[in-house]
């Protein structure tokens, strides 16, 4: 270390002056408040441990909310686990669902034990006309919401279930403290089904429009040739067949669907035979068993020849 050479810029009795004025102005900044609507903000968790943070999107005027693994929000979507991103209000609904049928359970069992203990009291299980005293409500009562977090530990989500951990000392003696919940991720397009009385013929129904079966058909292709190239080269990858074809990983996974139609809804696709209102994107992510799919979308299979 060395001294300066020049005279200072700033003199030290200005430097002392300047400083508790800094300081009372400066400004400090607030740890930021978590969601109030985020009912299982740091709960929940996917499948490889990841915390799962409130995010959300707003679309055409409206805010949906999602939960996002925190691998993916830091950019390390490899390491995200089988559910990465999930709409807010169908986990939380599950998940409310689950609990408070066990609060229910959890209540009567204290209620019953109560009026037992209140019989044996006026001796030999007789029963009594007094009544047995009502318990204070909890603090939170008033606030579902609260009490729900409260019962709630951890919640781990995967592509098959929701398990949900409650506090210690919620469930009875004969409870386990984890709930599994059968459950799969919605789709993302919404399906609706289309109603046909049984005398209604099908000349009745407007076909598909020309210009979307000629995209549902280039998809189709898209899907085999796809799939094609993904069972035969090894080294190919989803990511990489994205970055061939200029596209998302989320565009092609959703194409590849397409490749996993009936062979006779496929045809009933390409030959125009589907009502209108029915392309592409309603023809993706159906299920796998093709007994399944006809139903999904709302339609009755044609009979077979």
């Amino acid at each position: 270390m060395h001294d300066g050479l020049h005279d200072p810029i700033v003199g030290n009795e200005t430097w002392g002056q300047v400083q508790p004025l800094l300081a009372e102005h400066a400004q400090h900044k607030k740890a930021p408040r978590q969601d109030s609507d985020a009912l299982l903000a740091g709960k929940l968790f996917d499948d490889r441990g990841n915390r799962m943070s409130p995010s959300h999107a707003t679309k055409a005027g409206r805010r949906w909310r999602y939960y996002v693994s925190q691998a993916v929000l830091q950019g390390r979507k490899q390491d995200a686990g089988s559910v990465a991103r999930v709409p807010a209000m169908e986990i939380e609904r599950r998940v409310c669902e689950a609990v408070r049928a066990i609060l229910c359970v959890s209540d009567r069992e204290r209620s019953l034990g109560s009026k037992c203990e209140q019989r044996r009291g006026n001796g030999l299980g007789a029963p009594t006309d007094h009544p047995a005293p009502r318990k204070a409500a909890p603090a939170g009562a008033t606030e579902p919401a609260a009490g729900l977090r409260a019962a709630v530990e951890r919640v781990v989500i995967t592509r098959t279930t929701i398990e949900i951990e409650l506090t210690e000392g919620l469930p009875g003696e004969d409870q386990d403290r984890i709930l599994m919940i059968p459950w799969t991720p919605p789709s993302p397009y919404r399906r609706r089904e289309i109603i046909q009385g049984e005398g209604d013929q099908s000349s009745a129904m407007r076909p598909m429009r020309t210009k979307a079966r000629a995209i549902l058909i280039e998809a189709l292709r898209d899907a085999h040739r796809w799939l094609e190239d993904l069972t035969t080269d090894s080294d190919l990858t989803i990511e990489l067949l994205a970055a061939r074809e200029g596209k998302t990983e989320r565009s092609i996974r959703m194409t590849l669907s397409l490749a996993f139609l009936s062979p006779s809804l496929a045809k009933a696709a390409i030959d125009g035979g589907l009502p209108r209102g029915f392309g592409a994107k309603r023809l993706m992510d159906l299920p796998m068993a093709w007994s399944e799919q006809w139903s999904a979308l709302g339609l009755k299979a044609p009979a077979q020849a």
